[in-house]
């Protein structure tokens, strides 16, 4: 790739900051989850557990589909707001709304429609997710050639995905929460984790606005699903990265157990309430 091709050379502290805020966002959804959300439909509302986690399930599949196909659509967009913006920006409202009812009360309904309305939910939440991540995650490598920057920005949005998730975790533990199962205090944390991802997400977007003419901008071309299929094919006979993404598996799984059955320990072996 020449040099003329990228205008952006280095981000400014600013830039850097904006960037990894949006971080804060992630960091929310995330919380919500892998803490909150199975012992908060199968305790509180009284959704089975076998149907809580299928909904999660359903959910991920249609993310493991949605996820290359925003990335192709977003590479291949050509807007007076670059690539990457006019994605993230659709993502705001409706990325907050469906955390918001995700923990609302949904009422008096039976147990197929409270399960059809979180499987509903879910795919929304992580269709927005998709349109504001994968996106802003390419944005990174555009807005700095410097390697160590780069880094910088990586370390940059995992410190604020952090703050994020315990950030509204420890709020939710302090202020809202009287028991796991209470359903009046997740109210309060569906209302303020939209604000916070509402908040994360346009900071981030607004504060990284100015940089959109000097972005990368590659020459357009066609979609080749014959070579997208062998370069997938290729990543995946690479045995060192093979080896980084099963460890990465293993290691989702682990901090999956951990963060979803922690909750029920908490609550109904060691009895200990949601307060810090």
């Amino acid at each position: 790739m020449a040099d003329s091709e990228i205008k952006a050379q280095r981000a400014s502290i600013a830039t850097q900051f904006f960037y990894g805020f949006g971080s804060i966002s992630v960091g929310i959804k995330n919380n919500l989850l892998g803490t909150f959300l199975l012992i908060y439909y199968n305790q509180a509302l009284g959704l089975d557990a076998t149907l809580a986690a299928a909904a999660l399930a359903i959910a991920l599949v249609f993310d493991a589909v949605s996820d290359p196909l925003i990335g192709i659509w977003s590479d291949r967009t050509k807007t007076r707001w670059g690539r990457r913006h006019p994605f993230m920006y659709f993502s705001i409202i409706p990325f907050a709304l469906s955390y918001y009812f995700i923990l609302s009360d949904p009422g008096d309904i039976s147990e197929d429609n409270l399960f059809w309305r979180l499987v509903f939910w879910l795919i929304v939440l992580r269709m927005c997710l998709t349109l504001f991540e994968v996106p802003r995650g390419a944005l990174a490598p555009e807005l700095s050639k410097d390697y160590d920057q780069r880094n910088n920005l990586a370390a940059l949005a995992m410190i604020f995905g952090w703050i994020g998730g315990a950030g509204i975790d420890s709020i939710a533990r302090a202020f809202w929460l009287d028991s796991f199962v209470d359903i009046d205090g997740y109210q309060s944390l569906a209302f303020w984790g939209g604000i916070g991802i509402f908040i994360g997400a346009a900071v981030s977007c607004i504060g990284t606005h100015k940089n959109i003419p000097d972005l990368y901008e590659p020459k357009p071309r066609s979609t080749d699903l014959g070579l997208m299929l062998r370069e997938a094919i290729e990543t995946l006979s690479n045995r060192a990265w093979l080896v980084l993404f099963l460890a990465g598996c293993f290691y989702a799984l682990l901090i999956g157990l951990e963060s979803g059955v922690g909750t029920y320990y908490n609550e109904f072996f060691w009895q200990w309430k949601p307060e810090i």
